[in-house]
């Protein structure tokens, strides 16, 4: 005769073993009989021996939840990221109908047994050995299962995801044999109760929901608290096959109505139930809600926004991370709740301003962008672009937060120029030297020399039809006179209006110095974001005290901790009110 080759020996002496333990804990009812070895004496000592030592630390893993963004009324809700979507929620918060239906349908005896169903799950290994699959797990043994996949997924081991789910031959023998112990010793750890409230916001329920709450959202609109009877039964139905039972997907309302049905006789059938609640709730139809999953930037609210935020909690916030990788793995992981300084109405109202101007869907290409900053705080409270919906740069803002490369400022850094002249003494009505457009300009009058920033002869021009002649500031400034301004930056020098510039915050798209280019840069000839520049005109708004411009308010963790934020710095500048 043959013997059993070694990988089949180990896993008889498991089955005995689990058999052996299981009727040490006294959960084998009487009758049921033994398949394989006599569970009696020194075998029985053995057996229990090779059971007791399969591993018993099973780290439950941290569930996935989603992190919603809120503008600045705290309610809002501007986006939603996430990997899952998922909103753990404690069992209180689920119906009892929910409740009832989940454990009628995957384990009506969840009450009574330590973790294991010892008839099923012996019935299970004989099918198993013959090479048919069975279930026969109870609800504590599914959210072993559920949570070593969970964990395995999360550290990128496929194989060991997939060991966990096996079903077939001596692999999904041992596989159910450890599932076992791992249950039973979690029954040890923890109540029936706390177990059943981890299962239902592991479990998938289809339709990309995770967990009881974001099914009773994704399907009817409506939180797990508040699930009649006829929607708890369909949605506790449908893990057994989320594709086939999910009502969602075309041609399966059938089958979500014949499994809801299922789930319901089931609960008349263990009391969970009366004959007249699940006739009423039978006879009643699918009632389908469903509401449409908002997920990360693509379908927020203003995308551009989302990813703006996003890259600047990213870039910003050390306490959800070391690396910007974790960060940004905790904003799609880690169930926050984000209050942005931002104002929805003002959001719209910037985007449809800018769209009036350029429409997205125009051929040129050409776009528009805005940003919109409270003086003496540095809260921003819009920013906003007209561009294909498919476009991921965001203009508005610096290029390490959205990747543009900003815009040149253009007549804009006249402000600059007339700062420092008011600065120097310069009044509103100080005569200019308007010359005509053309007149070219030798560096050496600038003085910018003097800050490393010389260049060849500059041509300056002015907007067709602009006058010339002498002028006053205030007249050159009304009429954005670019020969005025020149002349302007031969009396105040380019050194200190660059030096102006950086005090007030400006700087180029890329982070840089603003100012390369001298001694153009009077008339904006260098690149900056739209947020850059409100922040840096808010300076004058704000008495002379510039903010560093920031997105968001608060970080608050799912358990209502707040995360350390630092932000709102402001400091005076040389400019005086």
């Amino acid at each position: 005769m043959q013997s059993h080759p070694s990988g089949f020996t180990n896993v008889l002496r498991l089955m005995a073993a689990f058999v052996a333990a299981s009727m040490v804990m006294g959960l084998l009812a009487a009758g049921i009989a033994i398949p394989f070895v006599g569970a009696t004496g020194a075998t029985a000592k053995a057996a229990v021996g090779t059971f007791d030592a399969l591993p018993t630390e099973l780290t439950m893993p941290v569930l996935a939840q989603q992190t919603r963004i809120l503008a600045n009324d705290g309610s809002t809700e501007l986006a939603t990221l996430y990997t899952e979507n998922r909103t753990v929620v404690p069992l209180t918060a689920v119906s009892k109908y929910m409740r009832d239906a989940q454990v009628a349908i995957e384990d009506d005896r969840y009450y009574e047994h330590g973790g294991i169903d010892t008839r099923g799950l012996l019935r299970a290994f004989v099918a198993t050995m013959r090479g048919d699959t069975q279930g026969a797990s109870t609800i504590t043994q599914q959210y072993v299962r559920q949570a070593l996949v969970t964990n395995a997924l999360l550290n990128d081991d496929q194989a060991k995801a997939d060991a966990a789910m096996e079903r077939r031959g001596i692999a999904g023998v041992v596989r159910k044999l450890q599932e076992a112990k791992y249950a039973i010793e979690l029954e040890k750890q923890k109540s029936k109760d706390q177990i059943l409230e981890g299962y239902l916001n592991l479990v998938f329920y289809g339709a990309n929901s995770y967990g009881v709450e974001a099914a009773a959202i994704r399907y009817f609109g409506v939180h797990a608290k508040d699930l009649t009877l006829p929607q708890a039964a369909m949605i506790a139905g449908i893990p057994q096959a989320p594709t086939t039972y999910n009502p969602l997907v075309p041609d399966n309302a059938e089958r979500a109505i014949s499994r809801r049905n299922d789930v319901l006789d089931r609960m008349a059938a263990t009391g969970k139930a009366s004959p007249a609640e699940v006739a009423a709730a039978k006879k009643s139809p699918l009632g389908i809600n469903p509401q449409i999953l908002k997920p990360n930037c693509e379908s927020a609210v203003d995308k551009w926004v989302c990813l703006y935020v996003e890259h600047w909690l990213v870039k910003n916030v050390p306490a959800l991370g070391k690396t910007e990788s974790e960060r940004k793995a905790r904003l799609l992981r880690g169930g926050l709740t984000i209050k942005t300084t931002l104002d929805v109405n003002l959001i719209k109202s910037t985007r449809q301003i800018l769209t009036d101007w350029i429409p997205s869907e125009q051929e040129k290409d050409v776009g528009t962008a805005a940003a919109v900053v409270e003086p003496g705080t540095g809260k921003v409270l819009a920013i906003g672009q007209s561009s294909q919906p498919t476009n991921d740069l965001v203009w508005s803002v610096d290029s390490d937060l959205g990747q543009g490369g900003g815009f040149q400022i253009g007549s804009t850094a006249k402000m600059y120029a007339v700062v420092e002249a008011l600065k120097k003494g310069l009044g509103a009505w100080t005569t200019l030297n308007a010359t005509p457009s053309g007149t070219v300009y030798d560096q050496s009058r600038f003085r910018a020399g003097e800050c490393d920033a010389m260049g060849g002869p500059w041509r300056v021009g002015n907007f067709e039809g602009t006058q010339g002649g002498r002028m006053s500031l205030q007249a050159a400034t009304v009429y954005s006179v670019n020969t005025a301004f020149a002349d302007l930056a031969t009396r105040i020098g380019v050194c200190d209006t660059k030096a102006l510039m950086k005090d007030m915050g400006l700087h180029k798209a890329d982070g840089s110095a603003y100012g390369d280019v001298s001694p153009s840069i009077i008339l904006g000839a260098d690149n900056a974001s739209p947020l850059t520049m409100a922040a840096s005109f808010a300076t004058l708004a704000a008495g002379g005290r510039y903010c560093e411009p920031y997105p968001v308010e608060s970080i608050t963790q799912y358990d209502g901790t707040k995360l350390d934020l630092k932000v709102g710095t402001c400091r005076d500048t040389t400019v005086s009110p």
